[in-house]
């Protein structure tokens, strides 16, 4: 009978793809999903949407107390362009349309929202436009 005799070589090359497999092995940190902002964010007219309706809304001419197309400074006052899916569809659908999109081109005050204010208005619309 014959013995297989491993020379040096192979017994280093052996070594050598072990110690690779082993150092090359390593265990990755399970990193959480992150919250989705609606989670955290929560937005009710009361708490998130009424300070960006009054600084960029319900200004002279608009939709202020007494203008003739729609009182936003109230919740009842926005309550049917909610239902009716305008408002929704004018700070979100037609955002980028100088006339159309809310806040439009020509508005006295701030002409766009935010990135957070428009994520606010997504997630209280996808909430069902709570008022508390």
């Amino acid at each position: 009978m014959r013995t297989m005799k491993i020379s040096l070589f192979q017994y280093l090359t052996l070594f050598a793809i072990l110690a690779i497999a082993v150092v090359s092995c390593k265990h990755d940190p399970i990193i959480p999903d992150p919250i989705p902002f609606c989670e955290q964010a929560s937005p009710t007219y009361l708490d998130s949407i009424k300070a960006i309706v009054d600084l960029s809304c319900s200004y002279t001419g608009c939709h202020s107390a007494g203008a003739g197309i729609g009182d936003f400074t109230t919740y009842n006052g926005m309550l049917s362009r909610l239902d009716n899916g305008k408002i929704e569809e004018r700070v979100i659908d037609m955002k980028d349309d100088a006339t159309i999109g809310m806040p439009p081109s020509y508005a006295s005050g701030p002409k766009d929202l935010t990135d957070e204010q428009i994520e606010l208005f997504k997630c209280w619309f996808e909430s069902g436009y709570p008022e508390q």
